[in-house]
């Protein structure tokens, strides 16, 4: 869930447990509450690092687990 002031564009990136990228994608985002879903169904099960990146705003990591 991201909600930011304005419409900008957000580009999201997964990486496996040692640091190996496996999906980027850029998300056009509205100004508000946006809610997005990554298919992780190709994924096997583990640990995986999403990191967000906004636009004037810190870097955001997530923690995602697939079961």
């Amino acid at each position: 869930n991201i909600t930011p002031e304005q419409n900008t564009q957000c580009p999201i990136r997964m990486f496996d447990m040692v640091g190996k990228e496996l999906m980027f994608a850029t998300y056009n985002l509205l100004e508000g509450k946006n809610l997005n879903t990554i298919d992780v169904s190709g994924y096997s099960k583990g640990m995986y690092i999403l990191v967000i990146d906004r636009e004037g705003i810190a870097s955001e990591t997530i923690r995602v687990v697939v079961e």
